[in-house]
Formats: C-alpha cells, sequence, structure tokens
C-alpha cells in the first residue's frame, strides 16, 4: 500500500486501475496493491519529458540499491574478506578502527538510526531551518 495526501497521485493511481481507500477524518488515502515500482516514482514525473523522468527513476533505483546493499557489503568486506581491500586502505581502516570500541555492525546500525533521526528531524523542522539541522547533522556525522 502507498500512503499519500496528494490528490493528483491518487487521480493518477486510479487512472491506473488502481483502488483508493478514503476514511473519514483521516487526510491520507491508501492506494492499493503497490508494486516496487510505485514507491520510486513521484508525482512530479507526469509533468517532465518521458526521457528525463526515466533518467530519475533510473538514478532512484540504484540511490536505493546502494542504500540497501553497501552498508551489508562493508560489514562483510571489513569483518570477513579483507583481501578483497588494497592494502593502503585496509591499513587506514584498521588505523581509524583502533579508537573504536565497538563492533562494525554496531557502527552501522548506529550510523543508520542517526541518519534516520536527522531526516525526521529535518522534515518535521520548519523549512527555513531543516536545511541547516540537514548540514549540521552531516558534519557531526563525518
Amino acid at each position: 500500500m502507498i500512503s499519500t495526501e496528494r490528490s493528483d497521485k491518487v487521480s493518477n493511481a486510479l487512472l491506473d486501475g488502481k483502488i483508493a481507500v478514503i476514511v473519514n477524518g483521516s487526510p491520507f488515502i491508501l492506494i492499493l496493491p503497490s508494486v516496487f515500482i510505485d514507491f520510486l516514482e513521484s508525482p512530479e514525473d507526469v509533468n517532465l519529458n518521458y526521457i528525463f523522468s526515466n533518467f530519475l527513476r533510473i538514478i532512484r533505483l540504484l540511490a536505493s540499491f546502494f542504500a540497501i546493499f553497501l552498508p551489508g557489503l562493508y560489514v562483510a568486506i571489513t569483518n570477513f574478506h579483507q583481501e578483497l581491500l588494497p592494502s593502503e586502505l585496509l591499513f587506514a581502516i584498521a588505523s581509524s578502527r583502533e579508537a573504536i570500541p565497538f563492533p562494525v555492525i554496531f557502527e552501522i546500525l548506529l550510523m543508520e538510526v542517526s541518519f534516520e533521526l536527522i531526516r525526521e528531524a529535518g522534515i518535521r523542522i520548519a523549512s527555513s531551518f531543516s536545511t541547516t539541522v540537514g548540514i549540521i547533522g552531516a558534519l557531526i556525522l563525518r
């Protein structure tokens, strides 16, 4: 299911043959059934040239792929397959990890939670201040 407040997204979904569930008193509308590609589309894609729109969808697909697999790949390589890394990079990672008392998996989970907290803070705060929160959060995580 997709939950949305946008009427244009709901009308496009209805034109595509999907079902919209509207509940009295709720600003959200549920669109169902949904497939994976529905989560990668933006309502603004309708107003763009189809070549540019498809390019943006490919970028979103690659970004979601990297967001899903890169943390696990990092943990797998640094813990179990160190021979895949060049020697200089391996020494740099080992020297930076000396002062850190946590295992790699805990670091990754802490990083993911921190990213989600910064993203939620950026959504909930006023728009003029949300950009500043994102930049400050990125600097702190660095």
